[in-house]
């Protein structure tokens, strides 16, 4: 069957397959890439036509032992990973006396089938809920899948606005992720509700808090958050719900609260404060907000430049999607250290923008735990994207995430419209190629010159935004600052101070890096292997563009910016050994911290770092020559 023929629920189950796959080809969890043979003979293995090779396709065959064994169709590849799946299914064979049977495998089974063949399992607890989380996974990519329609179609009008380019953003979440699609907690009723594809517009809940067990940002304080958020109506109707529950402003501060989350989670964590009336359900449903794609953060439904945080106990990417005030603390640190870098440096100056998320609210307990998961579960932050950008009326800001959306048909709506914009309907493989250039421009500039000052921004697609104006990429948008990491040696140097992050005691953080080589490492793998590798993904696909390409245009605008820019003699030094010369690169585990983790993991996402192929070191013979002569 066609992958055009298949219904949401057959794109839905290959689309995780596929990711499933490649993961553990590129992690070799369970050593299974070292135990796999290739093999190029058909009739050596199975003689089903529906099993037939294409040209440049090889037989991936893992044996599991006991006459069984593991069987897909791969293509080598040169960059990243040494070999990925190339179309389903994934077989399960089985030698008989009646001879070789075989059957196709889901995404749940592929694990099952691998922890009850391979050894190994026993030092992977989480295996039980990774099979849940993909079994998730596949019947919610297929409720997105339902909406991609829709969802492209609002892209494709007249002006989108920043909700119609988040949603399109969503249909492809993390990429490469093969549970990035779970949203563990919601049944398909709420994940209807509060997805963003969908675009349902839903009410608050509000709860009053005593304001003695409030905290909040200096920016907030003093401040109240309702009238950020509702209009005149919906704050006569909060001010009348306080004073039907009997209290007062003075003493009460009402903070939002999602839905779902004051359905499901507060009423049990949160029972004694509620019990005690430290914490009161004063109003539900009021206020009109969407869901953006990263679920936790709502816009308003009328629009606007002002979008609300707020934490939701669902499980995403193997962590609960919590807003802790430490978090938000360093975001405000962070914030500042950028705004201090822009003005000290003019490049970034004409091409960084910076969402304001400073003003924002938690519940807090004198002598708790600064570092539990409780108080994360009841917080607000307000962001505030630039005016600037968002009230000019020829410049439209779209997710990076949003390049990187290849729909069912083949399109890739946004990069689609950019071209148009670009070139009219004279499209074609050089015109493609200009673009990612140009986004690669944009995304590797700040980076470096961030990196410069000892400095990394959170670089994934869906933090980025790109400012597009009669499309051409003129700027990068960043939000989320709770992540910029930093190389405090490099940032005393360059006269920098000290951002002040709240870490908790003796565990890992990464916002702080020991050497400059790890620090770099955050833009080679969210950068470059996700963001933009995300994009030229897409792109490739749909144009039929070979993805040499576009790792030679990676590879071309590194070396044009390192060459450019003023960098000290130590920067351009580690750039060019980390980036162009290294055998290897490192990469972000996806499968292993995830299947690895005991108990709940809070708001951290499972993390581990891996070793691969420095991917812009191998290109096939005049690749480079013809990617430039395109």
């Amino acid at each position: 069957m066609q992958p055009d023929a298949l219904v949401p629920e057959g794109r839905a189950e290959e689309s995780v397959l596929h990711d499933l796959i490649n993961a553990l080809l590129q992690e070799n969890l369970l050593e299974m890439l070292d135990r796999a043979a290739v093999q190029t003979d058909p009739h050596a293995l199975i003689t089903s036509p529906d099993f037939a090779l294409a040209e440049g396709e090889i037989y991936l065959h893992l044996p599991l032992g006991n006459g069984r064994a593991m069987l897909f169709r791969g293509r080598r590849s040169p960059f990243l990973q040494p070999y990925r799946l190339s179309r389903p299914p994934v077989l399960l064979t089985a030698a008989t006396g009646a001879g070789l049977q075989w059957q196709a495998l889901s995404p749940v089974e592929v694990m099952h089938t691998l922890a009850e063949h391979l050894p190994g399992t026993e030092a992977l607890p989480n295996l039980a809920g990774f099979r849940q989380d993909l079994q998730d996974a596949v019947a919610q990519t297929a409720l997105s899948l339902t909406a991609a329609r829709p969802v492209a179609e609002a892209a494709s009008a007249s002006r989108p606005s920043l909700v119609d380019w988040e949603r399109l953003a969503a249909l492809r979440d993390r990429p490469f992720h093969p549970s990035a699609r779970t949203k563990g907690g919601w049944d398909t009723a709420e994940y209807r509700a509060f997805s963003p594809e969908f675009g349902a517009a839903f009410g608050l809940h509000w709860l009053a808090v005593r304001r003695d067990f409030v905290q909040q940002s200096p920016a907030a304080t003093g401040a109240e958050v309702a009238p950020a958020l509702l209009d005149n109506a919906g704050q006569r109707e909060l001010a009348a719900s306080f004073a039907a529950a009997g209290i007062n402003c003075a003493d009460y501060l009402a903070l939002p609260v999602h839905p779902w989350q004051m359905d499901h989670v507060l009423p049990a964590l949160y029972a004694n404060e509620l019990a005690s009336d430290i914490c009161v359900p004063v109003a539900r449903n009021l206020g009109r907000f969407v869901a953006t794609s990263s679920v936790r953060s709502l816009a308003p439904a009328g629009g606007g430049a002002l979008h609300l945080k707020l934490p939701i106990g669902i499980y995403s990417l193997g962590a609960l999607r919590l807003l802790p005030p430490r978090y938000m603390h360093n975001g405000v640190r962070a914030q500042a250290l950028l705004e201090h870098l822009i003005g000290v440096e003019p490049l970034l100056a004409r091409q960084l923008h910076l969402c304001g998320e400073e003003r924002w609210w938690a519940f807090t307990a004198s002598g708790a735990d600064p570092f539990s998961d409780k108080p994360g579960h009841l917080a607000c932050l307000l962001r505030t994207y630039p005016a600037p950008l968002m009230e000019d009326p020829e410049t439209t800001v779209i997710p990076m995430s949003a390049l990187a959306v290849l729909t069912p048909e083949g399109e890739t709506p946004a990069a689609a419209r950019i071209l148009r914009a670009r070139h009219g309907d004279a499209t074609g493989d050089r015109q493609v190629l200009d673009l990612f250039a140009e986004v690669c421009r944009r995304l590797t500039e700040v980076a470096l010159l961030c990196f410069r000052y000892g400095v990394m921004p959170e670089l994934h697609g869906q933090n980025v935004l790109l400012a597009v104006r009669a499309g051409r990429v003129e700027g990068v948008l960043l939000r989320d600052h709770d992540t910029l990491r930093v190389h405090l040696p490099w940032m005393e140097r360059a006269g920098l101070p000290d951002p002040g992050y709240m870490v908790k005691p003796n565990t890992p953080n990464t916002l702080i890096n020991p050497t400059p080589e790890e620090l770099l490492m955050y833009f080679q793998t969210l950068g470059v292997q996700v963001n933009l590798f995300a994009i030229a993904d897409a792109l490739a696909r749909a144009h039929a563009i070979e993805e040499a390409a576009f790792w030679q245009t990676i590879r071309d605008t590194l070396e044009d910016a390192i060459a450019a820019f003023a960098f000290p003699a130590p920067v351009r030094a580690v750039l060019e050994r980390q980036l162009l010369r290294s055998e290897t690169w490192p990469v972000k585990l996806v499968l292993t911290p995830l299947l690895r983790r005991q108990g709940t993991g809070g708001g951290s996402m499972p993390s581990g770092t891996g070793e691969i192929p420095n991917p812009l070191r191998y290109l096939p013979a005049g690749a480079r020559r013809g990617a430039r002569e395109r």
